[in-house]
C-alpha cells in the first residue's frame, strides 16, 4: 500500500494545483529537483530553436479567422494554456539581440501535440491571403518547434515562442524545499488512515524516491474522495482545509535535510564522481551530522533522481559531442585534461608534467576545471584551455598560439558544437553548451 510508514520519517504535505500534479505525475523528474525555484541564466537560440511572433501575427494565431470553408482553428495557446512557471532568463539570439523574461508558460507533450494537431488544420491559403507570406512563414516555424526533439520543452513567454532542453526550467516552482517554508502550505506528521490508498505514487510504486519510497499524489478529485471525518490531527485539518479549497496534496518522506540532497546532486551532475566519492563528500562537507549507511541512502536517492533526468536526455547531448571532439584532439596528439582540478594553474601543472615524459619537444594541449563546469551549469558557456608545451633540455614550459586554438575550434565547430573565440591566444575558447555529462568518473585527470 503507498505510504506505509516503515522507515520512521514523517510525511511532509504541501498544496499544489491541479496542473501542477498532472505535471509531476507526467514528468517525475520534475518534482524531484534540487535547484531553486528561479532560473537565472542567458539562454542562447538560435533561429532553429526560438519563433517571435510579431504584432498582427499575434492575433491572426490566437483568433478565429475567416476561410473559403469557414473560420481558420484559433491556436489560443499564445494567450492561454501551458503551465505556468516563474524565470529570470536572458533570451540571445544569434544576432545577438537580448529580451528579458519573468515568467513563461510549458506545455506537456499532449498538449503540445494538440498545438501542432491545431496547426496542421489550418486553411493555410486562407492564412497567407490573411497575413501575407510572414505568418505563413510563422506558422511553418512554429510547425518544425513543435515537432523538435521531444526531450524539449516548447515553451512561451509573451510573443516569443522557443523550445529547450528539459532540465532548462524548473517545471515544479517553487520546488519542495521552498513549499515548505511558504506558511499554511504545509504540515508535517503522520498520514490518516486511507489518504495512501487514493494516492498516485509519482515515479511508479518501486521509486527511491528521496531514499523511503515515492512521493505520493492526490488531485483535487482525489482528495475530495477522503473520508476526513475522522482524522483529528494537524494533518487531518490541513487536508480538510485543501479540500475545501479545491486543492490537491503532495506527501513525501525524506531521509536528511535538503541540503543534503543538494551537496549530493552536485557533485553528480559533474559527472566526474561516483557514488562512493559523493558519500565521502558528503560525510566532510555537511553540518548535519548523519550515519554513514543515511549518507549512503540520501546519495543513491539522488543518483536514482538523476537517472530519471538523464532518461529525458537527447540520444546525443552537447557533452557527448565534446568528448567526441576532444577524442580527436588526442588522436591528433593533443595532450587533453578533463576535469583538470579546481583552477586553470592545475591544468597547467599537468601539460608541464605530461610534457616531462614526452618523446616530442613540443604539444598543444587544452583542459577544463571545475569552474567551467559550474559556468556551463549557470548558463554562462563553457571555457577550455589552451596552449603548447615545450621542452628545451630539462626546462618544461607553455606557452600561448593561436594556431592550436584553431585547431581546437575547428574539432568543435566539426561536431556540432557552437564557439565562440575571436582569435585571441590568450583567452579561452567558449563553447554554448548544455551541461549533460554521463558518468565520466574515468576520465577524471585529477581528484
Amino acid at each position: 500500500m503507498h505510504g506505509a510508514d516503515t522507515n520512521g520519517c514523517e510525511w511532509h504535505l504541501v498544496v499544489a494545483s491541479a496542473q501542477q500534479i498532472e505535471a509531476v505525475c507526467a514528468e517525475p523528474r520534475a518534482l524531484y529537483t534540487f535547484c531553486a525555484d528561479v532560473v537565472q541564466r542567458a539562454l542562447h537560440l538560435s533561429e532553429r530553436s526560438a519563433v517571435v511572433i510579431h504584432g498582427g501575427l499575434h492575433w491572426l494565431l490566437s483568433e478565429e479567422i475567416p476561410g473559403d470553408s469557414g473560420p481558420i482553428t484559433p491556436l489560443v495557446f499564445l494567450d492561454r494554456g501551458g503551465l505556468d512557471i516563474e524565470l529570470h532568463m536572458q533570451l540571445v539570439f544569434e544576432d545577438n539581440t537580448r529580451s528579458n523574461i519573468e515568467s513563461a508558460r510549458y506545455f506537456l507533450p499532449h498538449e503540445r501535440q494538440a498545438i501542432l494537431d491545431a496547426i496542421t488544420s489550418l486553411d493555410h491559403e486562407a492564412l497567407l491571403r490573411k497575413g501575407g507570406a510572414p505568418s505563413f512563414a510563422v506558422v511553418q516555424a512554429l510547425r518544425l518547434l513543435l515537432t523538435a526533439d521531444p526531450s524539449t520543452w516548447f515553451v512561451v513567454s509573451q510573443n516569443i515562442c522557443f523550445v529547450v532542453p528539459k532540465d532548462a526550467l524548473p517545471v515544479f516552482a517553487p520546488p519542495l524545499a521552498r513549499r515548505e517554508k511558504q506558511r499554511d502550505r504545509h504540515v508535517a506528521g503522520a498520514l490518516p488512515a486511507g489518504v495512501a490508498s487514493n494516492a498516485r505514487a509519482i515515479g511508479g510504486d518501486t521509486f527511491v524516491g528521496f531514499g523511503t519510497g515515492p512521493a505520493l499524489a492526490l488531485s483535487p478529485d482525489e482528495l475530495a474522495s477522503c473520508d476526513l471525518t475522522r482524522a483529528a490531527t494537524t494533518v487531518g485539518n490541513f487536508l480538510r482545509e485543501a479540500q475545501s479549497r479545491g486543492e490537491g496534496i503532495i506527501a513525501y518522506q525524506r531521509l536528511a535535510s535538503w541540503e543534503s540532497y543538494g551537496v549530493a546532486s552536485f557533485w553528480l551532475r559533474l559527472g566526474y564522481f561516483d557514488v562512493d566519492e559523493v558519500v565521502e563528500q558528503l560525510e566532510e562537507e555537511l553540518e548535519e551530522e548523519l550515519p554513514h549507511e543515511m549518507i549512503e541512502r540520501v546519495v543513491a536517492a539522488t543518483a536514482a533522481i538523476r537517472t530519471l533526468d538523464q532518461a529525458t536526455w537527447p540520444d546525443q547531448t552537447d557533452c557527448d559531442r565534446l568528448f567526441a571532439a576532444l577524442d580527436q584532439l588526442r588522436q591528433e596528439g593533443f595532450l587533453v585534461f578533463e576535469y583538470a582540478g579546481f583552477v586553470a594553474d592545475q591544468g597547467i601543472e599537468l601539460a608541464c608534467d605530461a610534457m616531462q615524459a614526452a618523446v616530442a619537444s613540443s604539444l598543444p594541449y587544452c583542459f577544463f576545471h571545475q569552474q567551467c563546469i559550474l559556468h556551463a551549469l549557470d548558463g554562462d558557456g563553457f571555457s577550455l584551455y589552451f596552449g603548447e608545451a615545450t621542452r628545451d633540455a630539462a626546462e618544461v614550459a607553455t606557452r600561448p598560439s593561436k594556431a592550436v586554438g584553431d585547431r581546437i575550434a575547428g574539432a568543435m565547430t566539426a561536431n556540432g558544437l557552437r564557439v565562440e573565440w575571436d582569435g585571441d591566444e590568450q583567452s579561452p575558447i567558449k563553447i554554448r553548451l548544455m551541461w549533460q555529462c554521463r558518468p565520466r568518473r574515468g576520465a577524471r585527470a585529477l581528484p
